[in-house]
């Protein structure tokens, strides 16, 4: 699941989706934001295995139902980043690179904050 959230300020617990490519400057704590996650597998997710899957379209993450604490299970609006493929949370990639295992518990918005 790749971050498309942008927000208007630290304060925006909504955000938007961007819909576009953004250059890494804009991002002021690459350390500390999430570049892509585990995708969520489930009757209403299936697994995104290529750049040819159906479900590519849905590989994005902009609503605070897409993350993994979510019970919503709407194939466009509910959870797409994993809760449970890994000792219940998943795997991340930041954007300074460096990759880590976040619980599902332990992930909010802030860590897909580009402000």
């Amino acid at each position: 699941m790749i971050n498309d959230w942008t927000f208007s300020s630290r304060t925006d617990e909504t955000g938007a989706g961007v819909g576009r490519p953004t250059k890494l400057s804009v991002f002021k704590r690459p350390a500390e934001t999430i570049y892509l996650a585990d995708n969520e597998a489930g009757s209403w997710r299936p697994i995104i295995e290529s750049a040819t899957s159906p479900e590519i379209i849905r590989c994005d993450i902009f609503l605070r139902t897409h993350l993994p604490l979510s019970d919503n299970h709407d194939i466009n609006d509910g959870q797409r980043v994993a809760r449970a493929r890994h000792r219940k949370g998943c795997n991340v990639l930041f954007l300074d690179w460096h990759a880590d295992y976040i619980g599902a518990e332990e992930m909010t918005v802030d860590m897909w904050r580009d402000k």
